[in-house]
This record gives C-alpha cells, sequence and structure tokens, in this order.
C-alpha cells in the first residue's frame, strides 16, 4: 500500500494543521497592528499607507494564482509542496521584523522601505500559504480526510489571532518605546509560530514525496505549459470572482480591525482596552461560528 493510501494518524492531521499559525500570526499582527504602526511610531503619512495597503491587497490577488503555477511545478527531493515550508519561516521572520523596524532615513527612503518590506512580507505569505493549504490533495483521495485536514489548519487562523491581539502590545510594553518594542514584538511572534511550520514539514514527509501518485493522477489531462494553465485560470470566472471577493474582504479587514486601535488610544483613552477587547472577540465570533449550525437547528 503506498503511503498516500494510508488512513492519516490523528496526531499528523493535528499536525499539519499546526503549519497553519505561522501565517495567520503574521496576518494578524499586520491587520491590527500595522496601521498604527505606520502611522503613530513610523511616522507614514496616512495617505501613503493608503496607497500601500491598497496596492498590496491587489498585488496579493495577483500573486496567489501565479504562486500555485509554480508550487505545481516543483519537483524536488522534499517533494512538490513541503519544500516551501522549510525554506520560508526564516524570511517571513526576518521580513516580519523589518516590516515592523522604523529606519533612521529620509521620508522618501522610509516609504521605498515600507513598500519593500511590507510586499516582501506579502509575498513571502503567499509562498507559505498557497502550497501549505495544495497539500491536502497529495496526502488522502478520502474526502473526510481531506475535510479535517483543511478544518484543522482553519482552526490555528483564530489561535493566532487571539494570541497575536492578546500578547503584542504586552510585548511592546516590554520595551522603552514603540519603536523598539514593536520590532521585537513581530520577531518573537513569527519566530515562535515559524516552529509550527517545521512541525508540519517533517510530519508530512510520508505523504508529499518525490513522484506521488495522487499528484501525477490529478494532473493527468490537464494544460501543461504555463501559458496554458494561467489561460485556464482568466476562464474560470467563479475562480476570478472569488479572488476578487478576496481581495474585497481583505481591504475591509484591514480597514476595520486597523482602525479600532485609534479609537481606544484617542477615543476611550485606554489603549490597553484594546487587547482585551480584540482577544474576547475571536473567541466570541470562533465560538459563534462553531456553534451557529446547531443554533439555527434550534431556532427552527
Amino acid at each position: 500500500m503506498r503511503p498516500a493510501e494510508r488512513k492519516i494518524p490523528k496526531l499528523h492531521i493535528l499536525a499539519f494543521g499546526a503549519g497553519a499559525l505561522p501565517a495567520n500570526m503574521t496576518f494578524a499582527i499586520v491587520i491590527l497592528y500595522l496601521s498604527y504602526f505606520y502611522t503613530d511610531v513610523f511616522g507614514l503619512p496616512p495617505a501613503i499607507m493608503a496607497i500601500l495597503f491598497v496596492s498590496c491587497r491587489v498585488w496579493d490577488g495577483i500573486t496567489d494564482p501565479i504562486m500555485g503555477l509554480v508550487a505545481d511545478k516543483t519537483n524536488s527531493r522534499w517533494g512538490k509542496y513541503r519544500p516551501y515550508l522549510l525554506f520560508t519561516p526564516i524570511p517571513m521572520i526576518i521580513f516580519a521584523g523589518l516590516t515592523f523596524y522604523v529606519p533612521e532615513m529620509g521620508m522618501t527612503a522610509k516609504i521605498i522601505w515600507a513598500f519593500v518590506t511590507y510586499f516582501g512580507l506579502q509575498i513571502i505569505k503567499t509562498a507559505v500559504v498557497v502550497p501549505y493549504f495544495a497539500m491536502p490533495a497529495l496526502m488522502t483521495t478520502d474526502a473526510t480526510e481531506r475535510t479535517a485536514l483543511s478544518s484543522t489548519a482553519m482552526i490555528f487562523g483564530p489561535i493566532a489571532f487571539i494570541i497575536a491581539s492578546t500578547i503584542t502590545l504586552k510585548i511592546v510594553g516590554l520595551f522603552p518605546t514603540e519603536k523598539e518594542g514593536f520590532f521585537f514584538a513581530a520577531l518573537i511572534l513569527a519566530g515562535f509560530s515559524s516552529i509550527f511550520m517545521y512541525i508540519t514539514f517533517f510530519a508530512t514527509n510520508k505523504y508529499d514525496y518525490p513522484g506521488n501518485p495522487l499528484f501525477t493522477r490529478q494532473d493527468a489531462g490537464g494544460p501543461r505549459s504555463f501559458k496554458d494553465k494561467w489561460k485556464a485560470i482568466g476562464q474560470n470566472r467563479p475562480f476570478l470572482l472569488t479572488v476578487g471577493a478576496f481581495i474585497g474582504h481583505n481591504m475591509y479587514s484591514a480597514v476595520v480591525m486597523g482602525m479600532i486601535i485609534y479609537f481606544f488610544k484617542y477615543n476611550v483613552k485606554t489603549p490597553t482596552l484594546y487587547a482585551a477587547f480584540l482577544g474576547g472577540g475571536a473567541c466570541f465570533l470562533h465560538a459563534w461560528s462553531a456553534g451557529c449550525p446547531a443554533a439555527g437547528e434550534e431556532n427552527r
């Protein structure tokens, strides 16, 4: 029996799901604190920050399908998707720190720094997320197991959000200035969460390997060249609508979640309540989303 055809142990499913923590952690830090960091710590003009955020969201919608095509072409000693779990965590830690670093430069140079580091962080995150979420197709043909793998990964999203929302400002408060605090907070949280990516890398070595027949079967009969695959994507209207919705959702989340910290600092005058608000809100939303189907049945 081939490794991909065996039942996946529950411990391996949990180990796979833990790999979602690093990308979600960097996403949480960015969406919750980067707008405040740029305006109140980094000194970036709000108009420039808005251009940076919008352009990066659009860029995400372009790079995601491209990364999928690149990952599909990958064939290495570590398999097809696992190499990205091995080589991207360290660059992610570095760029997370650089994104939350305030260089001693003129404004023009600082704006260039912000664009380069933020775009770099997002590109690395894409290089992690796209191959990672494609892995279940190489691990099993069982629909139930694939659902279990994807669902377990989704659980770690709120966990990363809760950790980032409740701990970041506490770490920042341990340092003399917010400049130092946010820099080290980004390094610490990205470094801690990256450990779980390596756990996923080693736990999936029996499933993503060179010559995996599941991928050969999955790819059979499909468009072969990069140009043909890109053309197929362009003709896939539901996919394009999904990408558009994804970009819109990210823009909405960045605006709403990024603005709340200003409310607590300048209106409530108690910025420390921001962490409690976010942590409690994340727990509530996660519990509500998990219990919605059951609640709906009770109301019928």
